[in-house]
Order: structure tokens, then sequence, then C-alpha cells
């Protein structure tokens, strides 16, 4: 009986110690950030990103060449 009791507690112990070494270090995942605030709008990174893939192949469809990346943010 008492080795039965031992036997448990100590499947407990192993259970908790593989549980606290498991939530000791959670992953952060970024799902997306806010990088800029106009007046009562977010505009967030995939946001930004999407409207530069947008203007990006505006410029290809009409054969120009796109302006850089650093003019291309100052234009937005």
């Amino acid at each position: 009986m008492i080795t039965k009791v031992i036997f448990i507690f100590a499947l407990i112990i192993l259970q908790n110690i593989f549980l606290i070494n498991h939530l000791a270090a959670p992953k952060y995942i970024e799902v997306d950030k806010i990088i800029a605030i106009v007046e009562t709008q977010t505009i967030t990174n995939s946001e930004l990103n999407k409207k530069k893939e947008e203007i990006r192949k505006h410029y290809l469809n009409k054969g120009k060449i796109y302006p850089l990346i650093k003019k291309l943010q100052n234009y937005l």
C-alpha cells in the first residue's frame, strides 16, 4: 500500500516538473505590430507591407522601375 502511495506521489512530482519546464519558456510569436497611429486609425506592419507590394506591382505592370524602398516609405 505504501509503495502505491509513493509511486503516485512520484508520478505527481514528475508530472509537475515536466509541466513547469514546459511552461517556463513559452514561445513568443509576433503576429503583427502597430507602426503608426494616424488620427483615430492604426497602421500595422502587415498593412504597410501589403501597400508596398501593391505599389511595387503597379510600377512593374507599367514597365517602370519602382522607387527604392526608402523613398517608397516616405510617400506612404
